[in-house]
């Protein structure tokens, strides 16, 4: 095929290439991903290092699960207080913390003003099998875990939609590592298994109630 028989289109849009045969016999039009680095680099990592938070679109967890996970959730806090009291944490940070337990001073001029936070909780970290290693050793932090009896589904859901933000959370962890110049492995060989908090809150609503809530994954 000599080159003045093909003849390049301008494109409409950017990313996209048309090529045409002027004898009519050949004729390809392509759409071209179109990708920008740049939010990698300053999205990501400036995110992290000048707000310390983000949040996160198109995670690949599903909304269904989602939803059941609240659900889930809002029927543990909904249980009468006796219920939930047997669950208090162990020495690991894991099950129930009341409303008003928990207290964060960051300066001697406001601690005698500073007011207990008005949440509830149930706190968890992943889900280990009896004969874990650190589980054995009984490492701090590590578990076992506390959950509720009587409470059907709560904790089928719970570990599938943590496990669910598991494997999200690997799958960003080669972006986060390329956004700061780093090997794509540099985190992804460090964490083996993520053992993170995982927590359920519950506020009290604006009658400051515990009846009128909101609650949280």
């Amino acid at each position: 095929m000599r080159s003045h028989n093909l003849r390049r289109l301008s494109a409409d849009r950017q990313g996209r290439t048309d090529f045409d045969l002027r004898d009519g016999k050949f004729c390809v039009q392509t759409e071209i991903p179109l990708i920008d680095l740049a939010p990698l680099k300053n999205g990501l990592a400036g995110a992290l290092e000048e707000t310390g938070f983000l949040i996160i679109v198109n995670h690949g967890v599903p909304q269904d699960l989602i939803e059941r996970t609240f659900t889930e959730a809002k029927r543990f806090h909904d249980r009468p207080m006796e219920i939930k009291h047997a669950l208090r944490m162990n020495p690991h940070y894991n099950g129930y913390m009341t409303e008003g337990r928990y207290n964060v001073r960051t300066s001697r001029v406001s601690e005698k003003s500073v007011k207990p936070d008005a949440n509830e909780a149930f706190f968890l970290k992943r889900e280990r099998s009896a004969d874990d290693p650190l589980l054995l050793a009984d490492r701090r932090f590590a578990g076992p875990n506390q959950w509720p009896d009587n409470l059907p589904g709560f904790r089928e859901t719970v570990i599938e939609y943590t496990d669910a933000v598991d494997v999200m959370t690997k799958r960003l962890l080669p972006a986060l590592a390329l956004s700061l110049d780093l090997d794509a492995e540099f985190f992804s060989t460090a964490v083996s298994s993520l053992s993170g908090y995982r927590t359920t809150h519950r506020w009290p609503g604006k009658t400051g109630s515990m009846a009128s809530h909101r609650t949280q994954m």
